[in-house]
């Protein structure tokens, strides 16, 4: 098993060291006696105790008192089931250890069916999903499966999804086995009222494993059913994706590709590059949302030229996702307005839900504040059409940061309190891990804008955003928030970032550092640094289309402008920020009042400064940020001095 390519000899000096070692891992925890390993001549035994724990055996114990009726707590079923990790020793193939497999195997199938039973049972039909799609991942010739998918769906007024179950246990069954479904299913399918099944790929699968070229290409590489190969592939490729091993299912998706290409099969093809397509953008640590864009293409054109379906809502919506990531947004917004006609089209509440809140992303990375509100709630409205908890997480989440974007601080903390809370009855993951830093970090954001500075260092012990946030976009914001910051060396650092990343970044995350940057430069007086980076801020939101951000940085500009005496210019900057501004924006007037105030005072008005000023701190108390009312106050109190330039050496950047 091990060290088969070596001699006898040289075999057994590598297992002496490689027991050596173990001995010296396991000192710590068998203490003196060293007795963890129990070694003769002809066996090696891990001998039981306390300290040793085995993920096989917790999962068979755990599985055991859930079958048994011992445990009656959902919780622990999850518990047992996230213990199974794939197939035992898949790396081995002597007979032992295929036996316990195929055992571990069934008990996991098994206590996936329970799971599945007893989430359908309480209602819990989004959770039950999940499960029931892992085990026809697990398992996928069990009808069982595809019975209780078909079921879910249909209670959730999906049948277009439980239609398109059956028709892939249709196919699984006859590209594997040569059968149709059996009369349980045909009868359940009957049962739902789901429309008579017209499907004929299947029977072009069985006609295309009878192809010369197939021949051929078995003598080569591929076992006797190629096109089984490839769904069986496809089938993998999905349960990795489930399990965050991104790198295994884009791998596993490629090869099953380069059969589909050989076969010349258009819809396996299509449905294989659109799993690719999931596993390139949901890559937790760099999704690649350039090369999603490039493998869409293919299917894309095949599903717009066949009638509306499902799965061309899936193109869609990934489509969508691909080119928000890329700051593409007005193409991001066409294919998603697409999208959401198709979902009308087929009463699908489900991918209806999915447009809005994905129109409701872009329309908050556009600072379109009603817009994103709209399509947000639009999309929570029904939450039984959010089928997975990370779908709900993420509406909220937005939800949250699109209020922080408003200038909502108080409902912005509920909003992202709760995403919090909620993330403690799911299952964790790198994506949930990410989500979660996402959400601190605004919440950390609002509470500094709320003056709450003591209760930011306590929520910046909880953050792990290096680990999981490779832009460092996170990083530096959150950088800037803490109290105890050196001002200047955090601004310095933020600034070669931003030069540095300024193209490699999404805009949004771009366009967000530069604004909070500008926010602490004007709070420390830089106000040269101030007006040149709104400056670049205005830049890129004009590049893009975003108007409600170019009004958020003329309004930056115009104070910035206005403490450097530069009056006109900030007039100018003033006009501009009106005519752009966002109806749902409360920042933005807030700004535009705060240069109103110091225009005046420039001017020599000191009441109307101290009126306006007066307004911009009320405005800000209003939006919840006694961290800017702060600094309005401080040019409240010192109104009198508005008629003196303030000198420009106070810049250090």
């Amino acid at each position: 098993m091990f060290w088969g390519d070596v001699d006898e000899e040289k075999a057994a000096g590598s297992l002496r060291a490689a027991i050596y070692m173990l001995r010296k891992a396991t000192a710590a925890l068998d203490g003196a006696d060293n007795n963890v390993f129990n070694v003769n001549r002809d066996v090696i035994r891990a001998c039981g105790g306390p300290d040793l724990w085995v993920d096989a055996r917790e999962f068979e114990e755990l599985s055991r008192a859930c079958m048994n009726g011992q445990s009656i707590d959902v919780k622990e079923i999850m518990d047992a089931i996230s213990l199974y990790k794939g197939d035992f020793l898949a790396e081995f193939s002597g007979d032992w250890c295929i036996a316990e497999r195929k055992r571990l195997s069934d008990i996991n199938t098994s206590i996936l069916r329970y799971l599945v039973e007893r989430l359908m049972a309480s209602d819990l039909h989004q959770a039950a999903i999940t499960y029931a799609q892992r085990w026809s991942g697990a398992d996928p010739l069990d009808e069982s499966a595809y019975r209780s998918l078909m079921s879910i769906y249909c209670a959730l007024g999906q049948p277009a999804r439980a239609i398109e179950e059956f028709s892939r246990c249709a196919q699984l069954l006859k590209h594997e086995l040569d059968i149709d479904p059996n009369t349980e299913t045909i009868e359940l399918y009957r049962e739902l009222g789901l429309p008579e099944y017209e499907r004929t790929s299947a029977a072009k699968g069985v006609a295309a494993r009878k192809r010369p070229d197939l021949q051929r290409q078995s003598r080569n590489r591929f076992s006797k059913n190629p096109l089984r190969n490839a769904n069986f592939l496809c089938v993998y490729a999905e349960d990795k994706v489930r399990k965050g091993e991104v790198s295994d299912a884009v791998n596993a998706f490629n090869r099953a590709i380069t059969i589909y290409d050989v076969l010349e099969d258009q819809e396996d093809r299509a449905h294989a590059r659109l799993g690719l397509v999931a596993a390139l953008l949901f890559d937790p640590v760099e999704p690649k949302p350039d090369i999603a864009i490039r493998h869409l293409k293919m299917p894309l054109e095949y599903y717009r030229g066949v009638n509306p379906s499902i799965s061309l809502c899936k193109a869609l919506l990934l489509a969508t996702d691909a080119h928000n990531l890329t700051g593409q947004t007005q193409q991001a917004k066409a294919f998603a307005g697409e999208g959401l006609e198709i979902a009308a089209l087929l009463n699908d509440r489900h991918y209806k839900a999915q447009f809005h809140l994905s129109l409701g992303c872009i329309a908050a990375i556009e600072l379109c504040i009603n817009d994103a509100i709209g399509h947000i709630e639009t999309g929570m409205r029904d939450s039984s059409s959010l089928e997975q908890p990370e779908d709900l997480l993420r509406a909220l989440l937005w939800r949250g940061i699109t209020a922080v974007l408003a200038g909502e601080l108080a409902a912005a903390e509920c909003f992202l309190r709760e995403v919090l809370d909620l993330m403690r009855f799911i299952t964790p993951s790198v994506r949930i891990s990410q989500t979660e830093q996402l959400t601190r970090s605004y919440l950390m954001l609002t509470l500094y804008f709320q003056g709450r500075y003591e209760e930011v260092e306590q929520a910046f012990a909880l953050l792990q955003v290096e680990k999981y946030e490779p832009t460092r976009y996170l990083t530096y914001m959150i950088s800037l928030l803490l109290p105890t910051k050196d001002v200047i060396a955090a601004l310095k650092d933020t600034e070669s970032w931003i030069r540095s990343a300024l193209h490699d970044v999404p805009p949004h995350f771009a366009i967000g550092i530069v604004r909070h940057a500008v926010d602490e430069m004007l709070g420390a007086g830089l106000v040269g640094e101030a007006a040149s980076w709104a400056a670049v801020g205005i830049r890129i939101a004009r590049a893009r289309g975003w108007r409600g951000y170019q009004a958020v940085f003329y309004g930056y500009r115009a104070v910035a402008l206005a403490k450097r005496g530069l009056t006109h210019r900030a007039s100018i900057c003033r006009q501009r920020a009106s005519i752009a501004l966002d109806a749902g924006d409360r920042w933005t007037p807030a700004l535009l009042v705060w240069a109103d105030g110091l225009i005046y005072g420039l001017t020599g008005d000191k009441r109307r400064a101290a009126e306006r000023l007066s307004k911009s701190v009320r405005l800000f108390n209003e939006i919840g940020s006694a961290h800017h009312a702060s600094f309005v106050e401080m040019d409240l109190g010192a109104h009198a001095a508005l008629l003196f330039l303030a000198p420009d050496s106070t810049s250090s950047l």
